[in-house]
């Protein structure tokens, strides 16, 4: 963006970014969907033991093929931005289930108290297509999901909606839902982003003046540059400049500028202090964290977050249920295995640093 020449057409004017938005958003993805959820199978409420490997094996596989685990960080890092993710479950060429991640603004709930449990959506999205004379073309889709039905529309050139397939999808509910990030569907960024604006301004706006060299200013007192005189200047690094008289003497200088870094400081860090409080994340640069901290004393250190991340747990695991019920209704109808999904729970495994030595020196005392 550097650029020197005379004029205001190349005035600099820095547009810096500090992505602490996107430090909020990963601390939140790691720590709370860094590790994979455990899902676990009731031997007592499913049969028995061997009942519960029939149902165990189909989950395993069900998140094998699906890369269930990717789906679910995914989901995490979504939430944390928009505020919830979409998923759907679908079946694939082979006729197994699948669920795969939806992008939150392409999903349209239809009366729909429960976001994790609607009684129909939409999927509004867009795709390239190449036609037979080799033009890309956009086509926009809709798709109705209901409990039995999935029907997909696209859009003709003329503007109508066409029906270019219906099928029934046996899962017994609708397979289009959003997972939440909290009641309010609301990310953890949204609260800060005049913020993040503000901290932006601040150092784009100390860069451009650094760079534009605002800090001091020539100045020529009786004299009269030409255009020629300041090329030979710029070529040379001096100017030469002869006295009129002895009471009109030329004099050249500059005008310098001192800048108070402190009150700059002193926003930068206030500003990044109220967005890590805000959203309850961790900030790893405080002296706070410096030191082998222990378990209970990161624990503490972490409660804020902790706090959003069990309220965001209860809706997973609310979406969760809705996604097993699915499942467990395609094996009843499609295999004619019955899976109770009540018998399923889920355990989400905080992503934190272990001091293993404190932990063995406890054991052994």
């Amino acid at each position: 963006t550097r650029k020197l020449a005379i004029g205001n057409e190349y005035k600099i004017n820095e547009k810096l970014n500090t992505n602490i938005i996107g430090i909020v958003t990963r601390t939140k993805t790691g720590y709370f969907g860094g590790n994979p959820i455990k899902v676990s199978v009731d031997e007592a409420w499913i049969g028995g033991n061997k009942r519960k490997q029939i149902v165990s094996d189909i989950i395993d596989k069900y998140r094998y093929r699906s890369s269930w685990d990717q789906i679910n960080t995914n989901t995490v890092k979504y939430n944390a931005v928009c505020g919830g993710c979409g998923r759907v479950m679908y079946t694939g060429d082979d006729g197994e289930a699948y669920v795969r991640r939806i992008d939150p603004w392409e999903v349209v709930l239809l009366d729909a108290i429960d976001p994790s449990n609607p009684p129909a959506a939409l999927r509004v999205y867009t795709t390239r297509e190449l036609e037979f004379t080799g033009k890309w073309t956009e086509v926009k889709h809709c798709t109705y999901y209901d409990a039995q039905w999935v029907i997909e529309l696209i859009q003709t050139a003329d503007g109508a909606w066409v029906a270019r397939d219906v099928k029934e999808h046996f899962f017994g509910a609708c397979p289009l839902w959003i997972v939440p990030n909290n009641e309010e569907l609301q990310g953890d960024v949204e609260e800060v982003l005049s913020l993040q604006d503000s901290y932006d301004t601040i150092l784009s706006d100390l860069a451009s003046e650094i760079q534009q060299l605002r800090l001091a200013y020539m100045f020529f007192k009786n004299i009269t540059l030409d255009e020629s005189m300041m090329r030979r200047a710029i070529q040379t690094g001096a100017f030469a400049i002869t006295d009129k008289d002895e009471t009109n003497k030329s004099e050249i200088g500059f005008i310098t500028k001192n800048i108070s870094i402190d009150p700059v400081k002193f926003a930068e860090q206030t500003i990044r202090d109220n967005m890590m409080t805000v959203t309850g994340t961790p900030n790893f640069n405080d002296q706070a964290f410096a030191g082998n901290p222990t378990g209970v004393a990161i624990g503490y250190k972490l409660v804020n977050l902790e706090n959003r991340c069990i309220q965001a747990e209860q809706e997973f695991k609310r979406a969760l249920d809705h996604e097993f019920r699915l499942l467990a209704h395609f094996y009843r109808i499609k295999r004619n295995i019955d899976i109770d999904p009540s018998a399923i729970t889920y355990t989400f495994n905080r992503n934190l640093p272990k001091n293993l030595e404190a932990e063995a020196n406890l054991i052994n005392n």
